[in-house]
């Protein structure tokens, strides 16, 4: 069927029907072939996956089979009808799309939102429970035509008919509960709400609802309904209790749209000066929220179908890949930072992120050229920082960056800088004790560290403050209480091989060769070309002589001898190195 000029029309509300220019039903006989179309249609671009329409209409079959499926019911729709030349529904390069220039579909018209008739009336797919799911979804959608469809928008049918595209996750801090009139408690709770709003507006990765609205509202209302309210998709809830001496805060994080809890903590302290307490629970709540409410959206990307990835899925599932920390997870997360960056150029925290990427692959020796591709990370950060400098995230990622280069006192100022616009920022307090380990100042990098752990226990950063740890006391000659803070890192991510070789090097400085040795297979088996070059790298020390020793160590483990790894070194280093280690 040929189109004269005029448009072809979908009629998706009610029972399926596909119509000619001239009015003349077309017939598609097929359910699968109905349903095809429809979700050609109910996407905002009219284009999917082929890979997301075969699992969704033929999950329960072979791979093989569900291409070969998928394939003839393109095939006979390509023969249904020409639009201005060309298939009205065509297919290429792992996409089908349906073309709406020659196309009005119903549910995309004003007038289909109020139609109160059903979506797809009487088709059943069976066989196709994916696709069932989807169908309940979008009906369920249709039957409450007064909820809002998308934020500060009127009605949209691509966003009524297909789930939108995910935004950065917002946020409401509510009032928190009081179990006593007591106006101490009243004003902790006070404090606290107010000081919490202001410490998650400092986020970029955040939208956080305005102190107005949030504290105006009953908390005790349901999650779903608050955020349907406030149009945002988590809320932070708390109380206050006061026994005796004592004051306990509890907080959770719950995700409304889901009805679920993410995240939950408590916290008892004796009373004595209010705001200090305030202070110490606020800076635990920010430190801890943020990379909870991260985690649980990486996971909902990592879910997302292909053709709903937004630039937030995008973000988020470079992240994921990041802290994955392999060399296929980190050429994974560069190219999803990459297409995020397609869609949002002047997204500050996404150059950010892309720029601690080529850090890593720096650090763990998969850069083809570490010089040039040390200066091009860098010139991704400062971009990040130039577009939106009061990021304090992005002057962490420019001072860590700042280190491998050489230029501790610019990495440091950006430290203090990222400090400054978030003090909430554990990452920034990581990394000055990390620039304390390699000035040599043990002590301050100790004490940093840890408080980088007391203030974000679960943060994807622990490892390299718990490597911070293991490396000072390995310094200072205290082997035997490194080896518990190397351990601790490679609990924190196993994949990191360098941490591996770490603990190894810990363990054959107290003469465990058994243990040392296991460490290092571990070590190797992520990564067997670690070279002298690339640990010089990543441990910038000032004094020479602590590489020195960590490298003695390593060697003493069996590093380049016992599990026939040969090292890239220069050969008067090597052969240095072995007599030292000999003698």
């Amino acid at each position: 069927m040929t189109g004269d000029g005029g448009k072809f029309r979908l009629q998706l509300l009610g029972p399926f029907g596909l119509f000619d220019p001239a009015g003349m039903r077309i017939e598609i006989r097929g359910r699968k072939e109905m349903a095809l179309v429809a979700l050609l249609a109910a996407s905002p671009d009219g284009v999917c996956a082929r890979g997301w329409l075969q699992g969704l209409l033929w999950g329960r079959s072979d791979d093989e089979h569900a291409q070969a499926s998928l394939r003839r019911v393109l095939s006979d729709l390509r023969k249904v009808a020409q639009a201005g030349g060309s298939p009205l529904i065509d297919s290429e390069n792992g996409r089908a799309w349906i073309n709406f220039a020659h196309l009005d579909v119903d549910i995309r018209e004003p007038a289909g939102r109020t139609s109160g008739r059903l979506f797809l009336e009487g088709l059943d797919v069976r066989g196709a429970d994916a696709f069932e799911d989807w169908l309940r979804e979008q009906r369920g959608v249709s039957e409450e035509p007064t909820a809002p469809v998308t934020r500060g928008a009127g009605f949209s049918s691509a966003a009524l008919w297909a789930p939108p595209a995910r935004r950065r996750p917002s946020i409401a801090v509510l009032r928190f509960g009081l179990v006593s009139t007591d106006q101490d408690e009243a004003d902790l709770a006070d404090g606290l709400a107010e000081d919490l709003i202001g410490g998650l507006s400092k986020s970029r990765l955040l939208v956080v609802c305005s102190r107005h609205s949030s504290l105006s509202i009953d908390a005790a209302r349901p999650a779903g309904e608050i955020c349907t309210q406030l149009d945002v998709d988590y809320t932070l809830q708390g109380s206050v209790r006061r026994a005796g001496d004592m004051v306990r805060v509890s907080v959770a994080l719950v995700n409304g749209r889901q009805d679920r809890t993410i995240w939950s903590a408590k916290y008892d302290r004796h009373i004595s000066d209010l705001l200090v307490i305030q202070d110490q629970i606020t800076g635990s709540i920010l430190a801890t929220l943020e990379p909870a409410l991260l985690g649980h959206e990486e996971s909902r990307s990592l879910a997302a179908r292909p053709r709903e990835l937004s630039h937030w899925d995008l973000l988020m599932l470079g992240r994921w890949h990041f802290w994955r920390a392999t060399f296929p997870d980190w050429e994974k997360a560069r190219k999803f930072y990459a297409r995020a960056l397609e869609l949002a150029p002047q997204d500050a925290p996404t150059r950010s992120h892309l720029a601690l990427c080529m850090l890593g692959e720096i650090w763990g020796g998969a850069a083809a050229d570490p010089e040039a591709q040390a200066a091009a990370a860098y010139q991704t950060a400062l971009d990040a920082v130039s577009i939106d400098g009061s990021d304090a995230y992005g002057h962490y990622v420019l001072g860590t960056i700042a280190t491998i280069l050489g230029r501790f006192d610019q990495a440091a100022a950006e430290q203090h800088r990222a400090r400054e616009i978030n003090p909430y920022l554990a990452a920034a307090t990581g990394e000055l004790g990390r620039l304390a380990l390699f000035d040599g100042r043990l002590d301050e990098a100790f004490t940093l560290s840890d408080q980088a752990i007391a203030a974000s226990p679960n943060d994807p950063h622990l490892f390299v403050w718990f490597r911070t740890k293991a490396l000072a006391s390995f310094i200072a000659g205290r082997y035997e209480e490194a080896i518990p803070h190397a351990a601790a890192a490679c609990a924190r991510s196993p994949h990191q091989f360098f941490l591996h070789y770490l603990l190894a090097a810990c363990h054959a400085a107290v003469g465990d060769r058994p243990r040392a040795l296991r460490a290092l297979q571990e070590g190797q088996r992520l990564l067997p070309g670690y070279s002298e070059q690339m640990i010089g790298r990543a441990m910038p020390f000032t004094d020479a002589t602590h590489l020195e020793r960590y490298l003695e160590a390593l060697w003493k483990a069996g590093w380049g001898r016992e599990i026939g790894m040969i090292l890239p070194m220069a050969p008067a280093a090597a052969t240095s190195r072995v007599a030292h280690v000999r003698a």
